[in-house]
């Protein structure tokens, strides 16, 4: 007699399709790159092979954030004589201001050190709109597209500075508004000065993000 032929295993059943992947937020297709960050602020291997050397410091309140391209900085003339400051900016390079404070700079001290600048003004701890920082941005944009090295100021160059800076960093840089923050707060912990301005940067970054 035959032997009794066992009978086959059932097929396994299918594996549990995995779960559609979460839609991640849209983010900010950078534009433009970031030094590297020390501790201390901008590494200083990220000064060479740019405009300026690793000692330039500029004035007082001076601070790169892409060396030798853009900066932040007190208004000149606040420690100092306006030419002594703008003879130093000239000297390490910078050719555009972009100053946010109510009264512009005086022309012909630019024009005596070379320097152009854009003015935009801002009230001292507030913000520009949304619309006028766009227009801005683009135009700090175009220069230095073109090779231009920009330095921003208000009057210290803190609170107004480093609202613009962040809002040019989260549109060319990519980065989100806490990042953009604590990014400048490592170049000087004062950047960004009060809640209505990290206010409006978060408002910019979803205004940002609605129009991807």
């Amino acid at each position: 007699m035959a032997a009794a032929q066992t009978p086959a295993a059932a097929p396994a059943p299918p594996a549990p399709s995995a779960p559609p992947a979460a839609t991640a937020a849209p983010a900010v297709r950078p534009r433009a790159t970031l030094p590297p960050l020390s501790p201390q602020g901008v590494s200083t291997a990220a000064l060479v092979g740019t405009a300026a050397p690793p000692d330039s410091r500029g004035p007082n309140g001076f601070h790169w954030i892409v060396p030798g391209k853009l900066a932040g900085t007190a208004e000149p003339g606040l420690s100092h004589s306006i030419d002594y400051d703008l003879d130093l900016l000239a000297r390490i390079g910078v050719t555009h201001l972009i100053s946010l404070t109510e009264k512009d700079l005086d022309q012909e001290a630019l024009g005596r050190h070379g320097l152009q600048n854009i003015h935009l003004p801002v009230f001292d701890r507030e913000t520009p709109s949304i619309a006028q920082t766009y227009m801005l941005l683009r135009r700090m944009q175009k220069l230095l597209d073109e090779g231009k090295v920009v330095a921003v100021h208000c009057k210290a160059g803190i609170g107004r500075t480093g609202t613009v800076l962040a809002a040019w960093m989260i549109r060319e840089g990519g980065l989100s508004t806490s990042s953009a923050i604590e990014r400048l707060r490592l170049i000087n912990k004062s950047y960004v000065q009060t809640e209505m301005q990290e206010n409006f940067l978060h408002a910019f970054e979803a205004d940002m993000l609605m129009r991807l």
